[in-house]
């Protein structure tokens, strides 16, 4: 798997836990990113277009603030209407990951080791999906649950 040349933020949004963070995944920082995108919309436009449910599943062209259509032939050809349409309206799934990467103690780019404890800090763990050291290609749900089981058995073992 390819490595990303770009790298978001997560910050605190205030001092109450329950307020939900600060996330800036900042995808579209690079010409990288963009072009992913718009290679992953065209499928997705190619494979509606061509699918015996095309015609239930295509909606016609809705005209986006700021963007032109292109034209000439299918909406995925028109790249540019594609990049206009991502930063327009593009949004991110929750499945993130990476944030709190778990590794070796020894490493500095580590914030968690093995047993999901966090380095220098007594009693406290990270048992969700942001210890996976590296984004994942597929959906986070089955590797949520197996952390989970897992972060559940070093709690019960340090208990005993």
């Amino acid at each position: 798997m390819a490595k990303t040349k770009f790298k978001g933020t997560v910050h605190l949004s205030s001092v109450n836990p329950i307020d939900p963070p600060l996330i800036d995944s900042n995808y579209l920082s690079n010409n990288e990113g963009i072009e992913n995108f718009v290679e992953i919309i065209r499928l997705a436009f190619i494979v509606m277009e061509n699918s015996s449910l095309s015609s239930e599943l295509i909606i016609p062209k809705i005209p986006v603030p700021g963007c032109t259509f292109c034209t000439f032939g299918p909406i995925y050809e028109c790249d540019s209407y594609l990049k206009c349409l991502i930063q327009q309206i593009g949004e991110t799934g929750a499945h993130l990951c990476g944030t709190c990467r778990m590794g070796s103690v020894d490493r500095n780019d580590v914030v968690v080791d093995e047993k999901l404890r966090v380095k220098g800090i007594k009693g406290l763990r990270v048992v969700d999906c942001s210890i996976i050291p590296d984004i994942i290609n597929s959906n986070t749900n089955a590797v949520a649950i197996m952390i989970g089981e897992y972060g559940s058995d070093m709690i019960k073992a340090d208990r005993r």
